[in-house]
């Protein structure tokens, strides 16, 4: 299931706006996971690490709009996104 709400202003980093939709995805064991998306054009996907979350790389995704769809998901227990379940397995 694809969720999505309207759009927003956020500033991740001081004098940094941009203009994006934010949503989620359900993982199979029901874990939502949310995701922002900004821009226009191809197709791109910029993964944050383990101490961040995708609103971190805001910045990036406004400079790479006019030329992409730029998507900034949140890991488990990030930013937008589920917490880790019992007995889930990171692989």
């Amino acid at each position: 299931m694809v969720r999505t709400t309207a759009d927003s202003a956020v500033q991740p980093q001081a004098g940094v706006a941009a203009r994006h939709t934010t949503g989620s995805v359900t993982s199979p064991d029901g874990t939502p996971i949310g995701y922002r998306q900004v821009g226009h054009g191809p197709g791109l996907v910029i993964l944050h690490g383990a101490m961040s979350g995708g609103d971190h790389h805001m910045q990036l995704a406004a400079a790479l709009a006019d030329a992409h769809t730029v998507y900034l998901p949140d890991r488990r227990g990030r930013g937008q996104s589920g917490p880790y379940r019992a007995g889930s397995v990171i692989t």
